[in-house]
């Protein structure tokens, strides 16, 4: 084997004297450093829109979200909440409403969703705050004529698109009651406490947080029943088992939807799209590959009277096999470090200066960075090799089919 490598480095180093041999050589190897290079990005920048989208939505959406199977309002939320506390894998319990609403700031007015939310609840201290829900509600200003304390934070879009910043005074319309004959509009003065960023679009353009009583005063329902019950676990990627448990101690009634299961269909959308890129990037890098053959395919035809008298010599099929097969090797190897080099490259520079932006409103989150891991890269590189060793293969039989008499005879 010594002697295949020794040759076969030998021949690599050795300038072709067909113009077509060289030229097909360089493209193999720029071929392959570059499909290689973006098959690395490609990675990166999937890797880096999963992981940013995922962290965004730890952050703000619950690991489990408990509610009802028929969609009503969960009573008596306070009892529920201390039942699923003392379940094992449970670090934090607390109670959701969502609401429509309609924001009037500034400049403009937008839809919203009102977000209230309480970990614990002393509704014995709150309920003479909360309007009876049968009782038709005239506006702020009719009852008053001051402006109401209830304090919000708004996402930082809708606050952009509305033109209010902390400390203004906005309003708010909202239901008063229950859908039916008592429902009614009602027009609420409210203050913009702060403004937050969860980098979600999605989010960041329609949310209004604010305490879960604040948002029955505004809404005038009932501080005893809530949306959902908002569970975060304390291993996330442990929560369908929490979620079995809760389910088994809550009993019939309840749905509880894993935080998987809530963006299934985002996260099967990211895994088609990686798929997709790899398969066409891997089409580039075999199209690279087959510079190859049409290389040694060259090789093999100037060097027929090399290759006589090694056979004459007594060298046997498969070591003139293994001289051009490693050459091949070699070529791809070349192209291999090229590429992975410019690939790690180009995901360093584009997260050291920002590069990659998207538009928010389509892909949700504004800018990412690429995250390169090391398993992957080491996937790419063996997938280039097994792309090489046929196109490699295939000259290198062909010489060693060669007839040594008929090429010393010519």
């Amino acid at each position: 084997m010594r002697f295949a490598f020794f040759l076969a480095f030998r021949y690599f180093r050795q300038p072709r004297r067909n113009f077509l041999a060289r030229l097909t050589a360089w493209a193999a190897i720029i071929g392959i450093a570059f499909g290689t290079a973006a098959m690395i990005a490609a990675l990166g920048l999937s890797n880096g829109f999963r992981l940013a989208i995922q962290e965004k939505i730890f952050a703000n959406a619950p690991h489990l979200t408990v509610f009802r199977t028929d969609g009503g309002e969960i009573r008596d939320w306070n009892e529920l909440n201390e039942k699923i506390q003392q379940i094992e894998g449970v670090k934090k319990v607390s109670a959701q409403s969502f609401n429509n609403a309609l924001l009037i700031g500034k400049t403009d007015s937008a839809f919203a969703v009102l977000r209230g939310s309480r970990e614990k609840s002393n509704i014995s201290n709150l309920k003479s705050q909360i309007p009876n829900s049968n009782e038709r509600r005239t506006t702020n200003n009719e009852q008053t004529g001051t402006t109401n304390q209830i304090k919000i934070e708004l996402g930082r879009i809708l606050a952009e698109k509305t033109g209010l910043k902390t400390g203004d005074a906005a309003e708010i319309v909202s239901g008063s009651g229950q859908i039916g004959e008592n429902f009614a509009p009602v027009s609420n003065k409210i203050e913009v406490a702060g403004v937050f960023e969860t980098g979600l679009y999605e989010y960041d353009s329609t949310w209004i947080r604010l305490s879960l009583a604040d948002a029955m005063r505004l809404t005038g329902k009932n501080l005893s029943t809530v949306s959902t019950i908002a569970v975060e676990t304390s291993d996330i990627y442990k929560s369908n088992e929490t979620a079995r448990k809760i389910s088994e101690q809550i009993g019939a009634g309840f749905k509880i939807l894993d935080w998987r299961e809530a963006n299934r269909p985002l996260f099967a959308a990211l895994a088609l799209e990686r798929r997709i890129a790899l398969l066409i990037i891997g089409l580039i890098i075999f199209v690279a590959a087959l510079n190859i053959t049409t290389t040694l395919a060259l090789s093999v035809s100037e060097r027929r009277f090399d290759i006589a008298v090694l056979r004459a010599c007594g060298a046997g099929a498969r070591k003139i096999v293994s001289i051009f097969l490693i050459e091949g090797l070699m070529l791809a190897s070349i192209g291999l470090i090229a590429g992975v080099l410019l690939g790690i490259s180009v995901c360093f520079l584009a997260n050291q200066f920002d590069l990659i932006h998207l538009p928010a409103d389509v892909y949700e989150v504004g800018s990412i960075s690429l995250q390169v891991n090391a398993g992957e890269v080491l996937l790419i590189a063996a997938m280039v090799l097994f792309l090489s060793f046929p196109a490699s293969a295939i000259p290198a039989r062909a010489a060693a089919r060669m007839r040594p008499l008929e090429n010393l005879k010519n």
